[in-house]
């Protein structure tokens, strides 16, 4: 109840981001969120659900590309060491 989240800029952002978002279902597990958020008040502007895909990997568009959403994609690792090595090949 204490967290709020704005709008995104612009009409063509917020298709931006759903883009990505439709991108993400068919390449990861969407968790929860995946569209645009309409209800009561949130329908008068450039709203997203909060959205968070797992079972994802570093090869994936919606893990190397800027979303600039809210859009969250977790990828699993077992050491620190394992993520730092995924990180420096993309």
């Amino acid at each position: 109840r204490n967290t709020k989240m704005g709008p995104l800029v612009t009409a063509e952002h917020r298709d931006r981001v759903l883009s990505y978002i439709e991108i993400g279902k068919k390449e990861a597990k969407l968790l929860c969120g995946g569209g645009a958020a309409t209800e009561g008040a949130l329908k008068n502007g450039f709203f997203v659900q909060p959205t968070i895909f797992v079972d994802a990997h570093n090869k994936m568009r919606i893990a190397q590309e800027e979303i600039f959403g809210p859009v969250l994609t977790v990828i699993p690792f077992k050491t620190e060491e394992e993520a730092r090595e995924a990180l420096l090949k993309i």
